[in-house]
């Protein structure tokens, strides 16, 4: 498959990533810039609702299309580049979190940073994050913005179960557990906030706001 380029005349690559199946590659690192662009096409491609269309899926830098069998991928690849990749944030919406930051990762976290734990905190708590896709498992979202001081590897053992509502940090990520699930990011509080397999997608921003610590 050959790339193209979308109106912005960025390029945009689109390989066949199985009998059924696209890839769109925005870009070779992940970013605010990339997001953008994925998402910018990922919501002009839902807008379509495509008879052809059976599900697509955001990444950092990608965009997966999976196709009705027998739909011809030359006709779809034209669409695909058509696709607009700027504004897909601009009605993005803002999703504020209350977190009680009582994880049992929290004092691992200011550790390796060299922080005490109040300055974990702030920092975790002073900015926007911004969904760059949901994976995982339902409603779990790969939150992109997290400072850089706070980047902490994974746990080594992952966790057999990690409690709904748990805010963690997984490298240069921070993210929420929406449901009991295994897991191996740092945990450093939660959220009481119920949360569905539905409650974010791409795009959204996350707010978190400090209710309490330990």
């Amino acid at each position: 498959m050959t790339g193209g380029r979308s109106p912005d005349a960025q390029s945009v690559r689109i390989d066949a990533c199985a009998d059924d199946a696209l890839l769109m590659t925005f870009a070779e690192e992940a970013g605010e810039s990339a997001t953008e662009r994925v998402i910018s096409a990922w919501r002009a491609l839902q807008a379509l609702q495509a008879p052809w269309l059976v599900r697509s899926q955001p990444a950092y830098t990608t965009l997966q299309v999976v196709l009705r069998a027998g739909t011809d991928l030359s006709a779809v690849q034209r669409v695909l580049r058509a696709l607009p990749t700027s504004g897909g944030l601009l009605q993005a919406r803002t999703l504020e979190l209350p977190v009680c930051y009582d994880g049992p990762d929290l004092g691992d976290v200011a550790d390796h940073a060299g922080l005490g734990v109040d300055d974990v905190v702030r920092l975790h708590t002073d900015r926007p994050y911004r969904c760059a896709f949901v994976g995982f498992l339902p409603g779990f979202p790969y939150l992109l913005g997290l400072d850089a001081a706070l980047h902490t590897p994974r746990l080594t053992t992952p966790r057999t179960s990690v409690p709904a509502g748990s805010v963690g940090i997984g490298g240069a990520q921070t993210g929420v557990y929406p449901t009991p699930s295994p897991g191996g990011w740092r945990l450093l509080g939660r959220t009481l906030q119920p949360l569905g397999p539905g409650w974010i997608e791409a795009g959204d921003v996350v707010i978190f706001r400090a209710v309490g610590s330990r």
